[in-house]
C-alpha cells in the first residue's frame, strides 16, 4: 500500500482502499451487477434534490409510505379514513403558519397509513410492533427525527399517554387528532359518525357530539370518558361536550 500512487486519489484513503475494494467486488458478485460509473455529487446535493422534491410534491416519503402499506398488507381503506378524520380535526384547531400546517397533515396521514403495520408481527401490542418497524427501518425520504416523530405518534395512538410523558417528539396536538380519529373509526366503517367538533382550550382540548349519538352508542361514551382520563393523567384536560344539536 506504501508503494501504491493513483492519480487523485489522497493520502488518508489509501490505508482503506483495499478494504473498500473487497466489499465492492463482494456486492458486485452477490447482486450480480456488471457496471458501475462514479458521480461528483455529494450528500449535500442529495439532500437539496430531496428537499426540492419536497416542495414540488414529488416526496420520497409518500413513496416510502406507500411501500410499507403494500409490505405490510395495510388496510389502505381504514389508513385513509383515520387518516381523513385526523386531518379534519387538525384544521379545526386553527390554522397555523401554511407550510407547518401542510407538513402536520402529512405525519398525520403518514401515521394512519402505518399505525396498524406491527398487525403484521402480533395483534398483542401492535402498536408498539408499529412503532418499533417505523423507528427502526429504512425509510427513504425520512430522517432519523422525522422517524422518531413517527414513531411517537404511531406508538401513542392506542394505549395509555403516560409512556409518552417525556417524550421529545411528540406532537401533542396531532396525537390528540389521531387518538380521536382512531377512536371513532373502531367500526372500521364509514357510516354511523355525526358532525364533531374539537378545539383546543385551556392547555387541552374539547370534543363536542350531539347528545343523541351519544346516547345510541354507549361504548364510543364510555371509551371518550376513558380517554379523557387518561390525558388528565399527564396533566392535560380534556374535556367532552354533549351537545342538543
Amino acid at each position: 500500500m506504501n508503494r501504491l500512487k493513483l492519480v487523485a486519489l489522497k493520502l488518508d484513503r489509501v490505508p482503506v482502499l483495499a478494504g473498500g475494494l473487497s466489499i465492492m467486488l463482494g456486492v458486485f458478485e452477490e447482486l450480480g451487477v456488471e457496471y458501475a460509473d462514479t458521480t461528483d455529487a455529494a450528500l449535500r446535493l442529495g439532500v437539496l434534490y430531496d428537499l426540492l422534491g419536497h416542495s414540488q410534491h414529488q416526496d420520497m416519503r409518500m413513496v416510502t409510505v406507500e411501500g410499507f402499506k403494500r409490505r405490510y398488507g395495510v388496510d389502505a381503506t381504514q389508513a385513509d379514513r383515520i387518516g381523513e378524520l385526523a386531518i379534519s380535526f387538525y384544521d379545526q384547531l386553527g390554522e397555523p403558519e401554511e407550510d407547518q400546517g401542510e407538513e402536520s397533515r402529512m405525519f398525520l396521514a403518514w401515521a394512519a397509513s402505518l399505525h396498524e403495520i406491527g398487525l403484521s408481527i402480533a395483534h398483542s401490542a401492535y402498536h408498539k410492533h408499529s412503532a418499533y418497524i417505523a423507528s427502526n427501518a429504512d425509510m427513504p425520504g425520512f430522517s432519523r427525527t422525522d422517524q422518531a416523530r413517527l414513531a411517537a405518534l404511531v406508538l401513542g395512538h392506542a394505549g395509555k399517554l403516560g409512556k409518552l410523558a417525556q417524550a421529545r417528539d411528540i406532537d401533542w396536538t396531532l396525537l390528540f387528532c389521531l387518538r380521536l380519529a382512531a377512536l371513532l373509526s373502531r367500526r372500521r366503517t364509514d357510516v354511523g359518525l355525526p358532525g364533531i367538533e374539537v378545539r383546543a382550550a385551556g392547555g387541552g382540548f374539547e370534543v363536542r357530539l350531539p347528545n343523541d349519538w351519544v346516547t345510541n352508542n354507549p361504548l364510543t361514551d364510555y371509551s371518550l370518558t376513558q380517554e379523557a382520563m387518561e390525558w388528565e393523567k399527564i396533566g392535560r384536560p380534556y374535556r367532552v361536550v354533549y351537545t342538543d344539536d
